[in-house]
């Protein structure tokens, strides 16, 4: 099946993208490296374009192994492999969205594409990880990331948290540990432990070991967010609109007066 099915579908697909992407009147580019979890480096090129249908088509074209460093030569190979399987070369112009690494931004100019555009969720992530290393800010997440934290490690602990959530009537949910890479998984655990608030405060106090000696107050997270304004509707559409950005501009203002008011005290 492998030997025959599988490549025959590929070759099918293939050609109708291929029909397809010389059709459209327009196509763009985005690229991204990723690693893959056996730890081999790769770069996807995926083409966007409407076709005669009015339907915005979002095909990935080729995804390769980049065993090279990440020069911007290098990088620039790819897309011109990428380019030149597909036949999108000129007269089109073939606008590229990227990260903002450099190295890509100029590979992007040295295969001779353009304009290039920067991704706007990874320049808004860039934004937000800025805002959260101000000290207030920082110092609330990296108490509530440490409870978090020991929740995952610990077994023992783990079950205790989902007996006090029985007992106080909570979904028994596990908490969320952020990532630096997505901006809102932040908000996504801030809003996961309060809704949590009074088990992991339960739990922590029931578990009297060395485990947890030297973890801060609990409490003091929970009574700086618990009356902050902050809401968060998740949305359906695979284009969350900019409003989704709204609830982490209530929290940093919060927790900036906050810090305001500490100081005057």
């Amino acid at each position: 099946m492998s030997q025959s099915v599988v490549p025959a579908i590929y070759r099918c697909s293939r050609a109708v993208v291929e029909h397809e992407l010389s059709a459209a009147s327009a196509v763009a580019l985005t690229t991204d490296g990723w690693t893959s979890r056996a730890t081999e480096s790769d770069l996807t090129v995926t083409a966007h374009f409407i076709n005669s249908e009015w339907e915005m088509q979002n095909p990935v074209l080729l995804t390769r192994p980049v065993y090279e460093q990440h020069t911007s030569t290098h990088l620039a190979e790819k897309l011109q492999e990428a380019v030149a399987e597909y036949k999108l070369e000129k007269p089109k112009t073939i606008a590229v969205t990227t990260d903002n690494a450099r190295n890509i931004v100029k590979a992007v100019s040295e295969a001779g594409l353009g304009p290039q555009t920067g991704c706007f969720a990874h320049t808004l992530n860039l934004a937000s990880q800025k805002a959260m290393a101000v000290n207030q800010v920082s110092r609330l997440l990296g108490e509530i990331r440490r409870a978090v934290s020991f929740f995952h490690r610990s077994t023992t602990a783990a079950h205790v948290l989902e007996q006090k959530q029985e007992m106080l009537h909570l979904p028994k949910h596990r908490l969320i540990n952020d990532v630096a890479t997505r901006w809102n998984s932040s908000y996504e655990m801030v809003e996961r432990y309060l809704e949590q608030q009074s088990a992991v405060y339960s739990a922590l106090s029931a578990l009297k070991n060395k485990d947890i000696a030297n973890l801060t107050d609990q409490e003091g997270p929970v009574q700086r967010l618990h009356h902050r304004p902050l809401r968060y509707q998740r949305q359906q559409s695979r284009h969350p609109p900019l409003q989704r950005g709204q609830p982490w501009k209530n929290f940093l203002a919060h927790s900036l007066n906050l810090a305001r008011v500490t100081s005057l005290i």
